[in-house]
């Protein structure tokens, strides 16, 4: 296969596009296997458009794909052959109930141009799409222009150029009803029209708006169905580690989400099915908890005032497993592993110290030969004015996407940064060295018990105080 240019996931399958313009899918639709690598050129597309895919997307049930030629394109998950579903278009993205795509604008063809919603039923995409009312630019009651939308289980959200968001429902065979439904604007309270949104993202019933100061208020479907219905304010909540942090996309599957940030690195909220891996934070790790008879894990509510971050080292996750294993050791009889008083200073120095293991002079771990009684935790490396710090982690993430239990991601590797982090872990281990139980100041000043070395932070201000979940009323 050639290089990978975009990745994207449905429900039961991951589909890649390539730099020449191939598509693969690989993964199991419904109860049947596909092909491990069903290959698909635009050539093998259709031969009366012979033209190279330059854009993917994934419905729950199947790829989209976008030619060049502005021919749009889709295959079922359990077919190995794509359908050409439209022409003329420029811009596409699936949905859980279909397709959408935007037309590049043609003159006097109000008819189909704008957002056009394509339904599916029992995975068959009807041929007849819906143009959503006021996004067309030959309406009168345009709303403006479309910079971005989303197309959830019941609704589309859609954001326009003047930073005002609408949604629109997406109504049951939407294909065959004779009135279509106008999208409805989100506003306040007060009736003022919000024109500070900058883009959107959504899957299945949640969805996120990214604001242009820098913030993210997270809702649901039934939100929008409530202000829809029964004129219910709307009610967002903002999770601390989203505001304000570089977030650039956030991916939804069915129950967990990532936040992609522009630093390359990605974050993961929500909650995980029976502890299926979907959080992508290793199978130890402080920072989350069982959930319900069903255990379900989730990310603790405190350490979402930094977030958790995933750690794509091997050493990193060896680390923690080595973490673990020694607070069950015989000769650190006086340490226990964390309780709820402790679990979430541990949990915050633990993601501090993976944060900053291949930058100079942060601290990871201290061999024993290191220490001293009454001396600090000390930096084992350089000290961190010795060498310039470079921002940029060795493995940065260009592109996330999630549907149902699971997550795909397109990560750049820097070989040089991934073969420090590799020289450190493998210099401590030569040097006799652990991954020591760290014993911490906690928040109310009182000190970690033990006879090891107090640690230190790398922050000058210490373990962060946790922040709530906030709840902002429009």
């Amino acid at each position: 296969m050639h290089p990978v240019a975009d990745i994207v996931c449905g429900g039961y399958f991951t589909a890649v596009l390539t730099t020449i313009g191939e598509v693969w899918m690989k993964g199991w639709g419904g109860w049947r296997q596909i092909r491990m690598s069903s290959h698909l050129t635009a050539s093998d597309l259709h031969r009366q458009h012979i033209s190279t895919i330059t854009q993917i997307s994934a419905a729950r049930d199947g790829v989209i794909c976008l030619a060049e030629s502005a021919v749009m394109w889709y295959c079922h998950l359990e077919e190995l052959e794509a359908h050409m579903v439209t022409t003329g278009i420029r811009v596409m993205k699936g949905g859980w109930t279909g397709l959408s795509a935007m037309r590049t604008p043609r003159p006097a063809q109000e008819e189909d141009s704008g957002i056009l919603v394509w339904t599916s039923l029992d995975g068959i995409i009807k041929h007849i799409p819906t143009a959503i009312p006021m996004t067309s630019p030959h309406r009168p009651d345009y709303a403006g222009e479309v910079i971005n939308w989303a197309m959830m289980r019941d609704y589309v959200l859609f954001v326009t150029r003047p930073g005002r968001v609408w949604a629109w429902h997406i109504a049951p065979y939407a294909a065959n009803a004779t009135q279509v439904a106008l999208p409805v604007e989100l506003k306040r309270g007060d009736d003022a029209a919000h024109e500070d949104v900058a883009d959107v993202c959504g899957w299945l019933e949640r969805f996120a708006l990214m604001m242009r100061n820098g913030e993210v208020l997270l809702g649901t479907t039934q939100m929008l169905k409530d202000y829809l219905d029964l004129g219910t304010p709307l009610k967002f909540e903002k999770i601390p580690a989203l505001q304000n942090t570089g977030v650039v996309k956030i991916a939804f599957g069915d129950w967990h989400y990532h936040a992609l940030h522009k630093d390359g690195t990605i974050t993961s909220y929500g909650h995980e099915p029976e502890g299926c891996g979907a959080f992508g934070l290793g199978d130890v790790n402080l920072s989350v908890m069982e959930r319900g008879f069903s255990r379900d894990i989730v990310i603790r509510p405190e350490c979402l005032t930094t977030g958790r971050r995933v750690h794509f080292e091997p050493e990193k996750q060896a680390w923690q497993l080595d973490l673990a294993r020694s607070y069950t050791n015989d000769d650190q009889a006086d340490v226990s592993w964390p309780g709820d008083g402790t679990r979430y200073e541990v949990s915050e120095w633990i993601e501090e110290r993976l944060r900053a293991w291949a930058t100079p002079g942060n601290e990871v771990m201290i061999a024993p030969g290191h220490r001293a009684a009454g001396q600090e935790g000390s930096y084992h490396g350089a000290r961190q004015d010795d060498t310039k710090r470079d921002e940029d982690p060795a493995y940065f993430v260009t592109s996330v996407a999630a549907c149902g239990w699971h997550t795909v991601a397109l990560v750049l590797v820097d070989t040089a940064k991934a073969t420090e982090v590799a020289r450190r872990y493998a210099e401590v281990q030569r040097d006799g060295a652990w991954a020591a139980p760290p014993r911490l100041q906690l928040l109310n000043g009182e000190e970690m018990p033990g006879s090891d070395l107090l640690r230190t932070w790398s922050r000058a201000s210490g373990c962060p105080k946790p922040k709530p979940v906030e709840i902002i009323r429009w």
